[in-house]
C-alpha cells in the first residue's frame, strides 16, 4: 500500500496542478489508476501490471507450508 500511495505522491499531486473541484478532479484520478493498474509496469510484479498479475492462472493447490 505504501508504495502505492508514493506513486500517487511523485507521479499526481507532485506534478500535476490539480483543479479544486470534485468534478474536475475524478477523471484525472480515474485516469491514472487505469493507467497505473493497466498500464504501468511494476517492479514488485516482475513488471507486470496489476490488471496482468490478476489475469495470470493461479495455482490450483496451495503450496505447502514452510512451517510444517
Amino acid at each position: 500500500m505504501e508504495r502505492c500511495n508514493g506513486a500517487w505522491r511523485y507521479e499526481v499531486y507532485g506534478v500535476y496542478d490539480l483543479p479544486r473541484s470534485v468534478e474536475k478532479l475524478n477523471p484525472l484520478l480515474d485516469a491514472f489508476q487505469h493507467r497505473y493498474n493497466h498500464h504501468r509496469p511494476h517492479g514488485a510484479l516482475d513488471g507486470l501490471t496489476p490488471a496482468r498479475d490478476l489475469a495470470q492462472p493461479q495455482a490450483k493447490e496451495t503450496p505447502p507450508s514452510h512451517m510444517g
